[in-house]
Order: C-alpha cells, then sequence, then structure tokens
C-alpha cells in the first residue's frame, strides 16, 4: 500500500467489518519506497496501537480494521481450499492415467502432511473463535434482557418516548453488530472443522495411506505429469 493512499485518511474513524467504530488513523511509517509499512491507530478508548498494514483494508471512503483472528481464519481457509483442490486434482491425473504412480504417491504424502499441520494451527484457533462467540452469545443475551426492561419501563410510564427510543436504536445497532459478527465467526468455524472431512473421505485416501504415518513436509508447487501416448 503506497503512502498516498494512506494520507487522505489521516484523522478518519476506523470501523470494522461489523461497523463498529475500532479509533482513528493519525499517521503512519513509511520504507524509503513511500510504501506504508504500518498504520498508528488512536483507538476509542484512548490508547494508541501501531498495527501493520495488512489489518487495515481501504474500500472507497472506508478504512476497515481487520482483526488478527480474522486474518489467521482466512489464511487458513485458503491454506485448506487449496489442498482441497491440489488433492482432488491429483486424484483426477490418476483416474486419467496423466501422472505416475510413484509421483502420485509422493504428492499426495506431501499434501496429506501439509494437513496434519493446518489441523495443529486450526485447533488453536478453533478454540479462540469459540471463546469469542461464547461472549458474543452473553452479549447478545444481556442486550435482549435490557431491551426488554426498557420496552416494560417504556410501558409503565417510567421513561419517556425519547429515552425509549434512544435505548432501542443503541440496541438494536448492538444486536446487528454482534449477530453479523456470530455468524461470520460460525462460518468459519464450521468451515475449519468441516474440512478435514472433505480431504479425508475414503475416496482420497487409500487404507494403507491412512493408517501409515505421515512425515511432515511442505505443499509443492508444481505437479508432475506425463503426456498420453498418441496412438498411431
Amino acid at each position: 500500500m503506497k503512502a498516498e493512499e494512506i494520507k487522505p485518511f489521516i484523522g478518519k474513524p476506523v470501523t470494522d467489518i461489523h461497523k463498529r467504530l475500532v479509533g482513528r488513523i493519525i499517521g503512519y511509517y513509511a520504507n524509503t519506497r513511500n510504501e506504508a509499512t504500518s498504520i498508528e491507530l488512536e483507538l476509542v478508548n484512548g490508547d494508541f496501537v501501531n498495527t501493520p498494514v495488512n489489518q487495515i483494508e481501504v474500500a472507497g471512503d472506508t478504512v476497515y480494521y481487520i482483526q488478527p483472528w480474522e486474518l489467521e481464519a482466512e489464511s487458513l481457509r485458503k491454506q485448506f481450499d487449496l489442498i482441497i483442490r491440489r488433492i482432488k486434482a491429483l486424484d483426477e491425473l490418476r483416474r486419467n492415467g496423466d501422472i505416475d504412480e510413484a509421483i502420485y504417491e509422493e504428492l499426495r504424502r506431501q499434501h496429506s502432511s501439509s494437513v496434519e499441520e493446518l489441523k495443529e494451527q486450526r485447533e488453536i484457533l478453533l478454540e479462540s473463535l469459540e471463546e469469542r462467540m461464547r461472549r458474543l452469545d452473553n452479549q447478545i443475551k444481556e442486550l435482549e434482557i435490557f431491551l426488554a426492561n426498557s420496552k416494560m419501563q417504556h410501558t409503565s410510564g417510567e421513561i419517556s418516548d425519547q429515552a425509549y427510543k434512544t435505548a432501542y436504536e443503541a440496541v438494536n445497532n448492538g444486536l446487528n453488530r454482534a449477530i453479523s459478527e456470530k455468524n461470520h465467526l460460525r462460518e468459519l468455524v464450521e468451515f475449519l472443522k468441516n474440512a478435514e472431512s472433505t480431504i479425508q473421505k475414503p475416496s482420497l485416501f487409500r487404507e494403507e495411506e491412512r493408517q501409515t504415518p505421515i512425515p511432515i513436509g511442505k505443499i509443492p508447487d508444481v505437479v508432475y505429469v506425463k503426456m498420453r501416448e498418441e496412438v498411431a
């Protein structure tokens, strides 16, 4: 991100993707190529934080702050998705006879070992995501109880129409933000939990492959194939 892209937003508010106010941009750091390397934020509670550029997203006139766990979840989602697509491609090449069996076995094992690495990262992330969902559930329940209490007070004449309207608008906005984040988290959690089962279907793994320990490896960047021989 070029520094020129950040300059117009200095002093402007920053929200998260669920429209909660995070703070405002007060400056940035840039390298010798005039690329912004980090952003200085003043948070709504008065604290200051220096955040990496990849946690800031500019969309039109709006600046969004991306939570670290959102970046990690999205990264894992993309890696799982890539492995799933590559394994399916390998199996298709094998069925069509377009890949040598020994090469297929090696690449299949490498991709499977990458799944094991991702599973360890996933479990740590899932624990934090589920804890966040529990906090959101408590927040939603608290807001719903408060809204019901405000309705009771308004109906009984204890608070004015304006006071009730103020409470209702604030609570309704808060509920929408909390529910939006909870739905977003639920989608991420469901995907991360189900990604492994998509890879480990019997149609993808041979029985001996599931029973044999697989050494840790990296996702290969290249898949070697053999060409069909032309029939005269």
